[in-house]
């Protein structure tokens, strides 16, 4: 069994946060487990909730980017496989948040600041088992796990908020978009 499975089997009946009453899957992440590139995201959708899985019509946001970063030619379908074999794609928690009963019960709510920090350990093992070359974090929810761990003040991300700003610190790539990236560095978690 691989680091990553370990990683799935260890969180897969996660009940650290509020987040665990309202699922209906555990979206834990697809992709190449070797990727060079790990794309987190702030937080599963609706529609990646009801799945279990990124892959979803939601993932067209992805492969247009890529397409876009990479210059691509090739077919929307094409370039999503492509994008799923050259990534691991993952988020900040694991479970959708949605509001619980009210007037706006099943609804898309914000993540809240300890429910990120109840799945940040679960997010650390997750980089460290695929050990990225570049990490694509979209939205601060996504970010702020990273920064806060990564012990190198000279890999913390500095950004000044420009989307496309790109830079490179230690060897490892930086950058913005629509979010931020963080570089390889960023300390070894445990899980347990």
């Amino acid at each position: 069994m691989s680091l990553l499975e370990r990683i799935y089997t260890h969180y897969s009946g996660c009940s650290r946060c509020p987040l665990h009453e309202s699922r209906r899957s555990l979206c834990f992440g697809n992709g190449n487990k070797d990727a060079d590139i790990l794309i987190i995201k702030s937080k599963p959708t609706e529609m990646e909730d009801s799945y279990g899985s990124y892959l979803t019509q939601d993932l067209k946001f992805l492969v247009k980017c890529y397409r876009k970063a990479i210059k691509s030619r090739k077919s929307i379908e094409e370039s999503g496989e492509d994008l799923i074999n050259k990534t691991f794609i993952t988020s900040s928690v694991l479970c959708r948040p949605s509001y619980i009963g009210g007037a706006y019960s099943g609804q898309d709510r914000k993540v809240d600041g300890k429910e990120i920090k109840a799945c940040s350990n679960r997010l650390y093992s997750t980089v460290y088992a695929v050990d990225p070359l570049v990490i694509v974090a979209f939205g601060s929810d996504a970010i702020t796990p990273l920064k806060k761990r990564c012990p190198n003040p000279d890999l913390k991300p500095r950004l000044t908020g420009e989307v496309g700003e790109m830079f490179k610190a230690a060897g490892r790539v930086f950058g913005l978009l629509e979010g931020h990236f963080c570089g390889r560095g960023c300390q070894e978690a445990t899980f347990g």
